[in-house]
């Protein structure tokens, strides 16, 4: 009954409507893509060499 009503609210809505709501959010969201997956990117390097020396340590070091 929910999902129903969800979808016909959504339908309602006029597509210039739409877009001047939703198009600057999707747009900022798209915009800062690139940037985070370079941050993410970067912290899983990090945490692959802190886990090698971690593995290197405690199981290695004898």
């Amino acid at each position: 009954m929910l999902r129903n009503h969800v979808q016909k609210k959504y339908k309602d809505i006029p597509v210039a409507e739409w877009d001047r709501y939703v198009a600057p959010v999707a747009g900022t969201l798209l915009e800062k893509l690139p940037f985070l997956g370079t941050i993410l990117g970067f912290a899983l390097g990090l945490f692959f060499i802190v886990a090698l020396f971690l593995y290197n340590y405690i199981f290695l070091a004898s």
